[in-house]
Parts: structure tokens; C-alpha cells; sequence
């Protein structure tokens, strides 16, 4: 049995500890590769999760969002020592389903789909 994932391999950003001991560019730069990561539209995406992701690009675009925001906020986020041990990535996803959800919600009214 392995003792490791790949996500808690060298070179990835882990938790807190790690986000934090990163320079605020290099935070941004990650966060905006999360974003385009997690908001990529699959073809074998559900409908429920392209609705997120449709509603979560289009939030970001109608609040004019960046990265250097994305990454303040995950780094805002991680002063709750009840998330210290979660990797950036589940950051962003907490993140945007607060920041977003009105507009996760209207996507997936769309299509029929009870709130998020």
C-alpha cells in the first residue's frame, strides 16, 4: 500500500502551512490554476456539476474577480483553524460556493435543478 497520493507529493500545495509560505503571486498563480482546473466543463460532467462550474465562471466574470482576489480569499478563509489541514484546492471550492451561490443556484434553475 502506498503512503502517499499524489496530491500529498512534493511540489504540491497541500494545506495552510504550505499556502502560506507562499509569496502572493505564487499564490494567485495557483489559485488560477485551480480555477481553470475546476470550472473546465467535461463532457462527461453531470448536469448538476456543469451548472456549478457555468455558474461559478459566470459569477466570476459578472464580480470581475481574479486570481490575486481567489487567492485572498483562500488565504482570508484559512484564519479558521477548522480548515488549517485542507489542501488550497478544497479552499477554492468552499470559497466559491459562498461567493457564488446565487449564481450556482440561477444555473442550476436553469435546468430544473433544486438550489445548491
Amino acid at each position: 500500500m502506498l503512503g502517499s497520493t499524489a496530491a500529498s507529493a512534493a511540489g504540491y500545495v497541500n494545506d495552510r502551512k504550505q499556502w502560506l509560505s507562499m509569496k502572493p503571486e505564487a499564490r494567485a498563480a495557483y489559485a488560477q490554476g485551480m480555477n481553470d482546473s475546476q470550472n473546465f466543463i467535461y463532457a462527461d460532467d453531470t448536469l448538476a456539476e456543469a451548472m456549478v462550474k457555468r455558474g461559478r465562471t459566470k459569477c466570476l466574470l459578472d464580480l470581475k474577480t481574479g486570481a490575486d482576489t481567489l487567492a485572498e480569499n483562500i488565504t482570508f478563509m484559512y484564519k479558521n483553524n477548522d480548515y488549517m489541514s485542507l489542501p488550497p484546492s478544497a479552499m477554492y471550492i468552499i470559497t466559491m460556493a459562498k461567493m457564488c451561490k446565487v449564481y450556482i443556484d440561477i444555473e442550476r434553475s436553469t435546468f430544473g435543478l433544486g438550489p445548491s
